[in-house]
């Protein structure tokens, strides 16, 4: 019995040593100098012999705090004969410039015989050095591009439009190209946000940037020529890209036309002002008349007695604005006196006020 279990124990002690002689997880880094912005292809592979019967494999989660992980791009396993190869592969962009170390990574995988010591068999890569450059000047966009304007037409009637196309096409951190502006001091522009069509062939972003732009003219125009400037990859240089000017002829309008057209806004203008006259005369002729033959107004002008008026006037519920005439009713009534009462004054105090 105790050399059965000396044999299990002999057998868990040692098995992980056997299996690694079988088991090779390479890191590797298609370019190991590189640019700033330039996108890093790692290859994460692992090779298993098929005499092991692994069950399963868990690639952990790629760390590195060096470099942003953009894309996780694919995951291949292969059945060879002697061996089964399984291939993760990431794209990567540094962070920062200088020499940075790609950590050693992590898989676990796990058969019937690892099973058995309740545990999954952790398996670690080697690192990888990578150095990273400065672009030139300063400059964010590194590749090598080509740059084209096409618009649907060069000469056009006052006051129509042309269609701007502005495309940017090649390899490189294409996805970073910022929207262009187009300044124009008599003109009228619009301008779509830039699209981006990109896709990671031949260890490089490849795509094509475009951005529209519309404008409305009243005479004629140039229309600047638009400049990208990128560090070529090749050559280490600095490169500009442009378009040429466009000339753009306006047919203009006549001076008889513009003129016309000129007093059409300013007769629009008085119209307006005069409707907006006439409707304010009329919402106060209609409230004049109103109140005019109201009928508090007209029971006012039939009183006959101080009595009379003075019952109308004191049950009004604006009756603080007659209360000079209801004290002087007052002292005609209660302490007959002959105070003389102005209709007229009252008629006109009346308009007033709303009732």
């Amino acid at each position: 019995m105790i050399i059965k279990n000396l044999g299990k124990i002999v057998f868990l002690t040692f098995f992980p040593i056997f299996l690694f002689a079988d088991v090779i997880f390479n890191q590797k880094v298609v370019k190991n100098k590189a640019y700033l912005n330039e996108t890093i292809r790692v290859i994460l592979e692992l090779s298993v012999s098929n005499d092991l019967e692994i069950e399963q494999v868990d690639f952990q989660k790629y760390e590195t705090s060096d470099f942003w992980i953009k894309e996780f791009v694919s995951k291949k396993i292969t059945k060879m004969q002697n061996e089964t190869i399984y291939s993760y592969e990431y794209l990567l962009d540094a962070k920062n410039t200088g020499e940075f170390v790609l950590p050693k990574q992590t898989i676990e995988i796990t058969s019937q015989e690892i099973r058995k010591s309740k545990k999954w068999q952790k398996v670690y890569s080697n690192e990888e050095k990578i150095t990273i450059s400065p672009l030139y000047d300063n400059q964010a966009i590194q590749g090598d591009y080509i740059i084209n304007l096409n618009i649907d037409r060069t000469k056009i009637k006052a006051n129509e439009a042309i269609n701007l196309n502005l495309e940017i096409t090649g390899k490189g951190n294409i996805q970073d190209i910022k929207a262009f502006d187009l300044s124009l001091n008599e003109q009228m522009i619009y301008k779509d946000k830039p699209i981006i069509t990109k896709e990671f062939m031949d260890d490089s972003y490849q795509g094509k940037f475009t951005q529209k732009f519309m404008i409305i003219a009243n005479k004629s125009f140039t229309i600047p020529s638009f400049q990208f400037e990128y560090f070529d990859l090749k050559k280490n240089i600095v490169k500009k890209v442009l378009t040429e000017p466009i000339y753009i002829e306006v047919e203009e309008l006549p001076i008889l036309q513009k003129e016309n057209s000129n007093l059409k806004y300013i007769f629009a203008f008085i119209g307006f002002i005069i409707g907006l006259f006439s409707l304010f005369l009329y919402k106060y002729l209609k409230n004049y008349y109103k109140r005019l033959n109201s009928p508090f107004l007209i029971k006012i002008k039939k009183a006959k007695s101080d009595k009379e008026l003075y019952n109308l006037l004191i049950k009004h519920p604006n009756n603080s604005y007659f209360k000079d005439t209801i004290k002087l009713l007052e002292e005609n009534i209660y302490e007959n006196k002959k105070n003389k009462i102005d209709k007229k004054y009252l008629i006109n105090l009346i308009h007033k006020i709303r009732y």
